[in-house]
């Protein structure tokens, strides 16, 4: 299967905390044993961007995705670690009433200013992985007070880009992640009448139905 992104899929039934530990130390240990971070002489590692347990109706698999440089993947691969590439076409896609756009449901114990830096930092990571440019996107808070410091429950990710397949990605990285509590990111697909207040025209897309 041709490699298209740097989501890959672990099989293990080790702890979570233990396979994510076994990573950051690769990290360490491939950028110590090069001056420029990297051993292919190409530039600095891309960062860990995370990593999920997948679960399968209601239950706990023993598979794990995971967003982290290649390098790492082979480094995993050659300690006996099985994994493989993330299969872009188990992506889950917009339907007929929804938009490309993304809608996050926010937890009500954080504030702005932490929902604004959570976003800001985990962009960053996918900029360094030319997942998303600066002027690729804008993030809305329907409902926010910026002298309140608060967010509003919720927002919108509005994308000016057409790649469908992209977005899905990037909803899927979203998917995996954790605020700084103990909540796990909800994030959507937009639907046309939950986005009616900040509302952009959908960009086109073509889903096969299954």
């Amino acid at each position: 299967m041709e490699k298209e992104n740097n989501f890959y899929i672990i099989k293990s039934d080790k702890a979570m905390e233990h396979i994510e530990n076994e990573i950051h130390n690769l990290y360490k240990t491939i950028g110590n044993k090069s001056s420029g971070n990297d051993l292919s002489g190409t530039g600095e590692l891309k960062p860990f961007g995370c990593i999920k347990c997948i679960w399968y109706k209601g239950k706990e698999t023993n598979k794990s995705l995971c967003l982290i440089d290649g390098q790492i993947y082979e480094k995993l691969k050659s300690e006996g670690y099985e994994i493989e590439p993330y299969d872009t076409q188990k992506l889950n896609m917009p339907r007929e009433n929804e938009t490309n756009n993304l809608f996050f449901k926010l937890p009500k114990d954080i504030t702005l200013t932490k929902c604004q830096n959570f976003f800001g930092n985990k962009i960053h990571i996918l900029n360094k992985y030319n997942m998303i440019n600066e002027k690729d996107y804008k993030i809305n808070y329907p409902r926010k007070s910026r002298e309140r410091n608060i967010h509003g429950d919720k927002a919108f990710m509005i994308f000016d880009i057409d790649d469908v397949k992209k977005i899905a990605l990037i909803r899927l990285y979203f998917s995996s992640l954790r605020w700084d509590t103990d909540n796990r990111t909800m994030c959507f697909w937009a639907r046309e009448q939950n986005n009616k207040n900040q509302w952009v025209k959908p960009l086109i897309y073509n889903v096969t139905k299954k």
